[in-house]
């Protein structure tokens, strides 16, 4: 992902997206957010998850993971604090440092 493609993806996580990776209300105070194989290894080795017990299912190779509001609003502090402190400083600095621009 490019640091273009990240802004727009958070945009998109603020507007309640539900594409892909984007969390999606499903109802009753419940969140699903479809991601591939490579986005939950890299939220995972960025941190996202820190602090949530959360639990994925697959659906055709895609990872579900499905969060109370609760866990989201955590889900997406770490995305703004770089993982929450407990992570690998988060998506956007790998994908600058990768990009040779952070």
């Amino acid at each position: 992902m490019t640091p273009e493609e990240y802004t727009i993806f958070q945009s998109n996580q603020q507007k309640g997206s539900g594409g892909g990776g984007g969390g999606a209300n499903g109802g009753a105070g419940s969140y699903n957010i479809k991601l591939t194989k490579a986005q939950f290894e890299q939220y995972q080795a960025g941190g996202y998850f820190n602090g949530l017990k959360i639990s994925a299912t697959q659906d055709g190779g895609d990872y579900v993971i499905s969060m109370t509001e609760a866990e989201y609003k955590i889900f997406q502090a770490n995305q703004k604090n770089g993982g929450g402190g407990g992570g690998a400083g988060g998506v956007a600095g790998g994908v600058a440092g990768a990009n040779g621009s952070g």
